[in-house]
C-alpha cells in the first residue's frame, strides 16, 4: 500500500539538503504512525532535511503478491526520483525489505532502523557497515511487575497476540518474563487459533483476579484483518479485566498502562542517528542502540472505571491526562478564539526570534554532542559528567550500555537509574567520595564498589574522579572513568578460592579438588589429571566429567591434543577440537568442542603429566587463565612428585624389611641346616656301616638301601635350604623329570582324601633338565599341594600333565611342560599379580606362610624356565612350568673302577662337641685302620695334644662347639708353634670360614653328613699332603 505523500511532505528538496525516505511498516491510520513521524521531524526539519515517506502496510496486507506489487511501484519510483542520502526503515517488516534489497535499491545507502522487536535480528547489524538503529525493547518484566502491584491479588494474567512478524519476539520476552513470577498463572490467547467473536467470547469469562496484556490483534485465523482502533474496542467491550500495554497508542482508551515505548521519542533518537550520519560519521561508527526510550504511565480515569485504587499506583509513575480539543461548535469559544488570533499573532513574531537563537545554540549542542560521542564511542570505559547540585548527569558515554546494559540517553533522563544501580552497602561510601572529589582534594585513589546491571548481575566498577570548575559556573561538576573489573575480580576470588580449597588436601583427595576447581574456573564440563607412563600412554589420576567423578583410564598420548600440549606448554582449541583430531575416540565421546592443556613438569623441569579441560561448547577462556592454570599445574606437579617420592622411600622400606627378614631366614635356616646334619651325620654313617655287614639282596639290606636313599634325599634338602638361604653351593646334574614326578606323585596319593581324583599323563619323549633334582621335586610337590589345598573341603581333580614344551629355551633348545591343574575356587583376579610375591598367601596361618610360590618361583627362573598361571572364580587354576631341556636324552654315566677305599694306621684326634658325631666319625675312621682318639671341646683337644704333640698325626675337628670353635682351636694349635695337619668339619658352609681356614694352614673342609668313602679320601689327601 503506498501512501500519496501530502503536500507538506512532498515538496523539492530544499538547495543544499539532504533526502531522507522513511519506508514504514504500517499505513497513515494505524495509531503509531503520526507519532513516529512527528519524533522524526522534530530533528530533521529544523536541520533543512527533506523528508519523503512510503508504506508497506503490512499490518492490513502481508499476502507476498502484494509485498511483489509494492516492490514494483517502489522500484519505479525510485527510478525517477533523486537518489536518497539515507533510508529510515521503521519496523519488523520494513527491516526485512530493505536488507532484503540492500544489494539493489538501496545499494551503498545507509540505512537507520527503528521499532524492531527482532532483538537478535537488530543486533547483528553491528557486522553491516551500512546500516544502524534502535531495538524496540519492550519492557515486559518491568510492566508485569507493574501489574502486581496495581493488581495486588491477580492469580493470571493472559497475553492476547496473533501471527504477525513483529509480535513473535515479543512473545520470546513474555515466556521469558513469565518464570520470575512463579504464583501467577501465565498463559496466551493467540487469534492464530481463534476468530475475533471467538475472541469476545473468550474476553467475556475472564474476572477481576485476571489481568489481560495486549501484545497484537490484527489478524485473526481466517485471516481476516482489523486496524488497532477496532481491536482496542472489541476487547474493552467484552473485558471486565483490566488492560495493560506495551506502547504508548491506547492510552486514554481504556489501557491501564504500563512501561510503554514512546513512538515519537523513538522517532526522535533514529532521526538523530541519521543526522549524525549525513553529517559524515561512517554508519558502522554509530552502533545499534540495544535499548528504546521507555516510561511507566498509568491512566487513573482507566482505573476508576475497573474499580482499581489510586493508592496502589507506586511513587516514579506518570500519570496520563487527555488532552480536550481546543475547537468547539460554541460561539463563546469561536470569538475567544478570534480574539485571540491578533494576540497570537504578536506572540508568533516573538517566537520566531526566539526559535532562531535556541535553533541555533541547538545545533551547537548537537555538534558538542557529536564529537562527544565520537570520542567515547570506542572506549571501553564509561566516561560521565554530572553535577552534584542538580543531580544532573550532563555526559556519559555509550559504554554504559555494555557494562549497566542502561542506553545512555535513558540515563541522562533518569540520573537516579545510576543511584539505585550502585549496591546499597556500598552507596554511603561513593557518595562519601564524590563529596571529597566536590570539595577539592586532588590526587585521590581510585574507589571500586558494586553495581547491578539490568539483568540483577553484580558489576564491580573502579571509578576514579576529578572535579571540574568553569569561570563564573558556581555549581562545579564531576567527571570521572569508570572501569569494570568484574572479570578481574571473579578470577581473583577464583584464584583465592583455588588455592583455599586445596590447601591442607593431599593424595586423590588433592587431584579430585583439583579438577573440580579447574572445572569452575573455566566453566567447562570435562577435567583430567593424567600422568604420562612407558610406552606414551597417559593413566588418569582424576577425571571429572558433568559434574561426576570418573573411573580411572588409560590412553595414548599420540594423535590427542595433549600430545600437542608436550610439545607447546599451553595448548587451547576454543572450538573445533574433534575436527582437528578426528581419530581421538574419546574427545567424540564426551563431546569435546573446546580444549585446554598445559604440560605437568616436575623441578626439574622433565614432564611427567597433562592437565586439561574439555567443554561440549566454544571455549570462552578468561583473561588470566594461563596464570591461573600455570598455577594449579604447579601445584599438581609437585604433589605428583611427593606422592612418587613416598612411594619410593615405602618401596626401600619394603625392601629393606624384606631383606632383613630374608637375612633372618638365612641365619635360621643355616642354624637348622646344622644342627639337622649332626643329626643326619650319624644316621647315614651308621647305615654305611650296616650296609657292610648285610647282603644287599637280604630284606634288611634292602630296607637299608632305602633308608640311605632317604638320607641322601634329606641331605640335598638341607643342602636346598642353605641355598635358599645363600649360605650353600648349588650344583646342577641331568635330571629325568619324569622319575621325579612319580617319586612326587607317590607321596601324594597318600595323603589325599578319596573324594579328589588324582589324574596323571606323561606325553611323548621327555628330554632330561639340567638342574637339581630336589629343588624340581620341591617345585611339583608345592604347587601339587597347592591345588589339594584349594579344593579342600570340596570334591574335584587335580590333573597333572608332563609333555614336550612349545617353549624353547634361551639357547633354542627344546623345552618340557608341567601342567598342574584343579578344579578348586580360582584366584581373585585382584591378588593375581601377588601370588608370587614373598610372604603373600591367603591361606589360614596354620596352614601358608606364603613362601611356597614365591621359592617356586626363584627355583624355577634360576632353571632358566618360566611360570604361567591361569584362573577363573569358580571353575579352578592351572599352573604351567616351562623348563629348558638338554640336547639329548642320553645321560652319560660316569664309569670308574671301584678303587679300594684308602686305609690307614696314623693318629688322628676327633674333636666335636656332639657325641654321636664323634661316635660315628671315631667307628667309621677305626674301620679304614686308624687310631682314634676323642675329644668333647676345643680345652680338651689342646690337653691331649700338649701332652703328647708328636703322637698325633692329624686333627678333625668341628667348626662350631660352644666356648671354643673349630677356627679358634686351629689358631691357638699355630699360636703353640704345632704344624699339625688339621681338617675341619662342618654341617654349614661358609666362604668367609673357607677363607680363614685357609690362613690358617687348614687343609681341606669336611661336609657332613659325610660318606665312609667320602671321608678316607679327604683324610688320606691330608695325611699324604707334604709338610708346610
Amino acid at each position: 500500500m503506498v501512501l500519496q505523500v501530502p503536500s507538506a511532505w512532498a515538496g523539492k528538496p530544499v538547495q543544499g539538503g539532504k533526502n531522507v525516505l522513511f519506508l514504514s511498516s504500517y499505513h497513515p491510520g494505524y495509531p503509531t504512525f503520526f507519532r513516529q513521524v512527528e519524533g522524526i521531524r522534530s530533528v530533521l526539519d529544523p536541520r533543512s532535511v527533506h523528508l519523503d515517506i512510503e508504506c508497506i502496510d503490512t499490518k492490513r496486507f502481508d499476502p507476498p503478491e502484494i509485498q511483489a506489487h509494492f516492490h514494483n511501484l517502489l522500484t519505479y519510483k525510485l527510478s525517477r526520483l533523486p537518489a536518497y542520502d539515507l533510508i529510515l526503515a521503521g519496523d519488523d517488516n520494513a527491516l526485512h525489505y530493505v536488507l532484503a534489497h540492500q544489494e539493489g535499491l538501496f545499494k551503498h545507502i545507509p540505512i537507520v532502523f527503528f521499532g524492531v522487536n527482532n532483538r537478535r535480528l537488530a543486533l547483528e547489524q553491528n557486522e553491516n557497515p551500512l546500516v544502524t538503529g534502535v531495538v524496540e525493547s519492550v519492557s515486559l518484566s518491568e510492566t508485569l511487575t507493574l501489574m502486581t502491584r496495581l493488581q495486588p491479588d491477580v492469580r493470571r494474567i493472559v497475553a492476547i497476540s496473533d501471527n504477525t512478524v513483529s509480535v513473535k519476539g515479543v512473545l520470546d520476552h513474555f515466556h521469558a518474563a513469565a518464570r520470575g513470577f512463579k504464583s501467577i498463572q501465565f498463559s496466551v490467547l493467540s487469534l492464530e487459533n481463534l476468530s475475533f467473536e471467538e475472541l469476545a467470547e473468550v474476553l467475556q469469562t475472564f474476572g477481576n483476579r485476571d489481568a489481560v496484556l495486549l501484545l497484537s490483534a490484527f489478524v485473526d485465523r481466517t485471516g481476516h484483518r482489523i486496524d488497532f482502533g477496532r481491536a482496542l474496542s472489541l476487547i474493552t467491550e467484552n473485558l471486565a479485566s483490566p488492560l495493560y500495554h506495551l506502547w504508548y497508542h491506547g492510552m486514554g482508551q481504556g489501557v491501564i498502562g504500563g512501561k510503554l515505548i514512546s513512538h515519537f521519542d523513538q522517532g526522535h533518537r533514529a532521526a538523530e542517528m541519521a543526522l549524525e550520519i549525513l553529517s559524515g560519521t561512517p554508519p558502522f561508527e554509530v552502533p545499534v542502540e540495544a535499548d528504546s526510550p521507555h516510561r511507566f504511565v498509568v491512566d487513573p480515569e482507566a482505573m476508576k472505571a475497573r474499580g482499581m485504587s489510586l493508592s496502589l499506583i507506586p511513587s516514579g509513575v506518570d500519570r496520563y491526562q487527555d488532552v480536550a480539543p481546543w475547537g468547539g461548535p460554541y460561539g463563546f469559544y469561536t470569538r475567544i478564539a478570534l480574539g485571540g488570533i491578533g494576540g497570537i499573532s504578536f506572540l508568533a513574531c516573538v517566537l520566531a526570534v526566539i526559535a532562531f537563537h535556541r535553533r541555533r545554540a541547538d545545533e551547537q549542542v548537537a555538534q558538542s554532542e557529536l564529537r562527544f560521542r565520537r570520542l567515547t564511542r570506542h572506549m571501553e570505559e564509561v566516561f560521565c559528567v554530572g553535577s552534584m547540585a542538580t543531580r544532573e548527569i550532563q555526559e556519559i558515554s555509550p559504554a554504559v550500555e555494555q557494562v549497566l546494559g542502561l542506553s545512555p540517553s535513558k540515563v541522562r533522563r533518569n540520573p537516579s537509574l545510576i543511584r539505585e544501580a550502585i549496591h546499597e552497602d556500598d552507596r554511603e561510601s561513593f557518595f562519601a567520595y564524590l563529596v571529597r572529589l566536590q570539595s577539592g582534594q586532588e590526587g585521590m585513589e581510585a574507589i571500586e564498589f558494586r553495581m547491578r546491571d539490568v539483568k540483577g548481575r553484580l558489576r564491580w566498577i573502579r571509578f576514579r574522579g576529578f572535579s571540574i570548575e568553569e569561570a563564573g559556573d558556581l555549581d562545579s561538576k564531576i567527571a570521572g572513568m569508570a572501569t569494570d573489573i568484574t572479570d578481574a575480580k571473579q578470577e581473583d576470588t577464583a584464584m583465592k578460592a583455588l588455592v583455599e580449597t586445596l590447601a591442607g588436601r593431599v593424595e586423590q583427595d588433592f587431584f579430585d579438588g583439583a579438577v573440580r576447581q579447574l572445572c569452575a574456573f573455566l566453566g567447562c564440563d570435562t577435567a583430567i589429571i593424567g600422568e604420562i607412563r612407558e610406552g606414551n600412554m597417559v593413566h588418569t589420576l582424576a577425571m571429572v566429567q558433568d559434574g561426576y567423578m570418573k573411573e580411572s583410564m588409560t590412553y595414548h598420548l599420540l594423535g590427542t591434543p595433549c600430545f600437542e600440549s608436550m610439545n607447546e606448554g599451553v595448548c587451547i582449541y576454543p572450538e573445533g577440537v574433534r575436527d582437528r583430531f578426528p581419530a581421538n575416540t574419546m574427545l567424540r565421546q564426551v563431546g569435546a568442542e573446546g580444549y585446554l592443556g598445559f604440560p605437568l613438569r616436575d623441578h626439574n623441569g622433565k614432564i611427567i603429566g597433562v592437565m586439561c579441560a574439555l567443554s561440549k561448547s566454544r571455549f570462552s577462556i578468561p583473561k588470566r587463565t594461563q596464570e591461573v592454570v600455570a598455577i594449579l599445574a604447579k601445584g599438581i606437579a609437585n604433589e605428583m612428585e611427593r606422592l612418587e617420592n613416598e612411594q619410593e622411600k615405602k618401596a626401600m622400606e619394603i625392601s629393606l624389611i624384606r631383606s632383613q627378614k630374608m637375612e633372618a631366614i638365612g641365619t635360621l635356616a643355616g642354624g637348622i641346616a646344622h644342627d639337622f646334619n649332626n643329626i643326619l651325620f650319624p644316621i647315614m654313617g651308621y647305615v654305611q656301616m650296616m650296609q657292610e655287614e648285610t647282603a644287599a639282596s637280604s630284606p634288611h639290606g634292602r630296607y637299608l638301601n632305602k633308608i640311605h636313599a632317604s638320607s641322601l634325599r634329606a641331605k640335598k634338602l638341607v643342602n636346598q635350604i642353605l641355598a635358599f638361604s645363600r649360605k650353600g653351593d648349588q650344583v646342577f646334574e641331568p635330571v629325568m623329570i619324569p622319575e621325579v614326578l612319580t617319586e612326587v606323585l607317590e607321596l601324594v596319593r597318600a595323603s589325599l582324601p578319596a573324594t579328589i581324583d588324582l589324574r596323571v599323563d606323561i606325553t611323548g619323549e621327555i628330554l632330561p633338565v639340567m638342574g637339581d633334582a630336589t629343588q624340581i621335586h620341591q617345585v611339583v610337590m608345592n604347587l601339587v599341594t597347592n591345588a589339594y589345598h584349594a579344593m579342600e573341603g570340596r570334591s574335584g581333580c587335580i590333573w597333572v600333565k608332563l609333555a614336550p614344551g612349545d617353549k624353547a629355551g634361551p639357547d633354542g633348545s627344546c623345552g618340557v611342560s608341567l601342567t598342574i591343574r584343579d578344579t578348586g575356587g580360582g584366584i581373585d583376579p585382584s591378588v593375581m599379580d601377588c601370588i608370587f610375591d614373598p610372604y603373600f598367601t591367603t591361606k589360614p596361618k596354620e596352614k601358608g606362610t606364603g613362601l611356597g610360590l614365591a621359592v617356586v618361583h626363584g627355583i624355577v627362573e634360576n632353571h632358566g624356565g618360566e611360570i604361567d598361571v591361569d584362573s577363573t572364580l569358580g571353575v579352578g587354576t592351572t599352573f604351567t612350568v616351562h623348563l629348558p631341556c638338554m640336547e639329548t636324552a642320553c645321560i652319560e654315566e660316569s664309569v670308574s673302577v671301584t678303587a679300594p677305599v684308602p686305609v690307614g694306621h696314623e693318629h688322628i684326634l676327633v674333636v666335636d662337641d656332639e657325641e654321636e658325631v664323634c661316635m660315628v666319625e671315631q667307628m667309621m675312621l677305626e674301620r679304614l685302620g686308624y687310631r682314634v682318639s676323642v675329644a668333647s671341646s676345643g680345652r680338651e683337644a689342646l690337653e691331649i695334644i700338649s701332652a703328647d704333640p708328636e703322637s698325633v698325626q692329624l686333627m678333625l675337628t668341628d667348626m662350631t662347639m660352644p666356648r671354643m670353635t673349630g677356627l679358634q682351636l686351629v689358631a691357638r694349635v699355630r699360636d703353640m708353634g704345632w704344624p699339625l695337619p688339621v681338617l675341619l668339619c662342618t654341617g654349614l658352609k661358609d666362604a668367609a670360614q673357607e677363607r680363614t681356614s685357609k690362613g690358617l694352614g687348614v687343609l681341606g673342609i669336611v661336609k657332613k653328613p659325610v660318606s665312609m668313602g667320602e671321608l678316607a679320601d679327604q683324610v688320606r689327601r691330608a695325611l699324604d699332603a707334604p709338610a708346610g
